[in-house]
């Protein structure tokens, strides 16, 4: 009886897979390139952040290269065009630019741009978070267009530098997001620093 070699692997299983199954990593490449030791491989919450920021300069050069403007590139995001931007939008267009993100980065990111918590990422919110607005400022065009398609109200349009003629939009501050057990240097050097007794 002669073996036929091809004959005994088409009886494989559709989901079989060939080769040795590697589990994921329990590291990421931000611990690789920082030479941290297992103990203090970035975990949980820190994690997040990590790759969420990681996402975020992301975006923000891939805008800056593919547009040259705030409303070009925000327009490429908002593909229905109702001025704001969802997350099935924010999905698309982070495929476009070669980031695969799965539901919870997705929703992390949204979370994060998102200011109004209306689950929804506005033009303002987009130019603070998701680009690097002070490198792509409004020209008066662009300002007459952001204004006109209510995208943009004219009190959230500012000055870039006192004096200058360049524009744009208002700045949004995060609050801060640091953890409550990170302590800053000199808070810790104040904490310890007691006056003398005047007995």
């Amino acid at each position: 009886m002669v073996s036929h070699s091809i004959a005994d692997t088409l009886n494989v299983p559709a989901d079989h897979t060939f080769g040795i199954l590697l589990r994921p990593e329990k590291h990421g490449v931000g611990d690789v390139l920082h030479n941290r030791t297992p103990k203090d491989f970035l975990r949980g919450k820190d994690r997040q952040r990590a790759i969420l920021a990681t996402v975020q300069q992301h975006l923000k050069r891939a805008n800056y290269h593919h547009f040259s403007s705030l409303l070009e590139a925000f327009r490429h995001f908002d593909k229905n065009g109702d001025g704001k931007i969802d997350k099935e939008e924010l999905k698309d267009a982070c495929v476009t630019f070669g980031l695969n993100l799965d539901s919870n980065v997705l929703d992390l990111l949204v979370e994060y741009c998102d200011e109004d918590k209306d689950g929804l990422i506005n033009f303002v919110e987009f130019a603070n978070f998701l680009t690097w607005k002070d490198k792509m400022s409004i020209g008066k065009l662009e300002e007459k267009i952001l204004t006109e398609e209510c995208l943009l109200k004219p009190e959230e349009i500012v000055l870039k530098e006192e004096g200058g003629s360049e524009k744009t939009t208002k700045t949004l501050i995060k609050g801060n997001q640091t953890p409550d057990i990170y302590e800053t240097s000199s808070s810790r050097i104040g904490a310890s620093v007691t006056l003398p007794s005047s007995i």
